[in-house]
């Protein structure tokens, strides 16, 4: 067996580490025929189930993480008031530009996606994970005929900085946030569709412990706890698991720190298989590396 789903771990310029294994699968001949991810990651997984190579990813990451970032005067002056009575500091809606430079003509929705893909969001309406998905899911929520941006704006829709993204769904407005908070490797949607699914997620085995806390570090390092607590039941249910480490890398990072992420998925993935193969991997017990 050749065939693998991935399921990709987001973390803004971190997320890069999804590109690195895709570009170290495909070199070793082995096929992904499904793909899922989650916040930024869900940007690497749209992309590839779009048909780029890994290193047209790589170079359209680059080019539109600024649209995810970057702030205006307008955000600026509104932030506050848009904190306090929305629930963040920008509108999602600056994601869409990002969203549209990687596009490819005929992509809608994500039922136009050739290949089984899913992308998890955190519905505060209605309190639980709900999946954009270009398949039917079994025994999960799901929407398949939902535009790709909008699946992309819902799932990159980071706390406290975005505003919960606004859809309208049979005449009812329903909330999204980043769907990270609950799914952050998106395994379990991928069980159905592959007998071997990798999954991703970054470590910081590298930095000290944080004496100091303002409200900017107690969100941070608030939200990254909950992140990795809600990966345990995904992580158990991975035929691999992955874990890198990112150092001092962030979720916002300078835009050069993408290249150094993207090295460590790739290194990670062409060192595992250089010494097992998948057959191989399906009869160990513990398939959970770290790197």
């Amino acid at each position: 067996m050749n065939n693998v789903a991935l399921a990709c771990t987001g973390g803004g310029v971190k997320s890069a580490i999804d590109i690195g294994v895709i570009r170290g699968l495909e070199e070793l001949g082995i096929k992904i025929e499904a793909i899922s991810g989650a916040s930024l990651g869900s940007c690497v997984a749209i992309m590839y189930a779009m048909g780029f190579t890994p290193e047209e990813i790589l170079i359209a990451y680059k080019e539109n993480m600024k649209y995810f970032t970057k702030f205006t005067i307008k955000d600026a002056i509104f932030s506050l008031p848009n904190l306090l009575l929305r629930g963040g500091f920008k509108n999602p809606k600056s994601i869409e530009k990002g969203v549209l430079n990687i596009l490819r003509d005929g992509i809608i929705k994500m039922s136009d996606l050739n290949m089984p893909i899913v992308i998890p969001t955190l519905d505060i309406t209605k309190r639980k994970t709900i999946y954009y998905s270009s398949r039917q899911l079994n025994e999960l929520p799901y929407y398949t005929e939902r535009t790709v941006k909008e699946a992309i704006r819902s799932s990159c829709s980071f706390p406290i900085i975005y505003i919960p993204n606004k859809v309208k769904i049979d005449n009812k407005n329903h909330y999204f946030m980043d769907g990270g908070i609950t799914t952050n490797t998106p395994i379990i949607p991928l069980k159905q569709f592959s007998d071997f699914v990798i999954g991703i997620e970054t470590k910081y085995r590298g930095t000290k412990e944080r004496q100091n806390i303002n409200f900017f570090t107690m969100f941070t390092q608030g939200f990254q706890s909950m992140r990795r607590s809600s990966l345990f039941y995904q992580k158990r249910e991975a035929d691999l698991w992955i874990e890198i480490d990112v150092g001092k890398t962030n979720v916002f990072d300078k835009p050069e720190l993408i290249d150094y992420c993207e090295e460590l998925g790739y290194k990670a993935v062409k060192d595992i298989f250089s010494k097992y193969s998948i057959e191989d991997l399906e009869k160990r017990e513990n398939n959970v590396f770290h790197y």
